[in-house]
């Protein structure tokens, strides 16, 4: 799935993203036009959606979150974004108003915390920024 630079995906309470085997999402923002994923709350708050999860035998190369703005999740406990046992690329990305982490990365493989640290802007994640196995 593509999501094209400039568009903003409002999810609702018990709504989230899986990209699972095979499968892959493409946040294809720009600079000057991310791709925004939010709560489709008035009012958002944290949790306002579950989140959006990339697990095991996702397709690496074209699983890719950058630019974005993925705010107001973590409503499954995890954070806006979770990462089991995959690859995708975060950069570039805002990421916060988690009701737990901006990232949680679990399993045996994941993008480095560091990097991740380094070429993203988080900002209010209950939780913290990037948690780590």
């Amino acid at each position: 799935l593509t999501v094209e630079a400039g568009t903003t995906l409002k999810l609702q309470p018990r709504a989230d993203i899986q990209v699972r085997t095979n499968g892959a999402l493409a946040l294809a923002g720009t600079a000057d036009a991310p791709v925004t994923v939010t709560s489709a709350k008035a009012t958002p708050a944290r949790g306002g959606w579950q989140g959006s999860e990339g697990y095991a035998d996702s397709v690496g190369p074209t699983h890719v979150l950058t630019p974005a703005i993925v705010e107001y999740g973590g409503g499954d406990g995890y954070g806006n974004i979770r990462i089991q046992n995959a690859l995708p690329t975060v950069t570039g990305d805002s990421i916060g108003h988690s009701a737990a982490y901006g990232i949680h990365l679990s399993g045996s493989e994941y993008p480095d915390r560091a990097a991740l640290l380094a070429n993203n802007y988080f900002y209010d994640n209950a939780s913290g920024d990037v948690n780590q196995p």
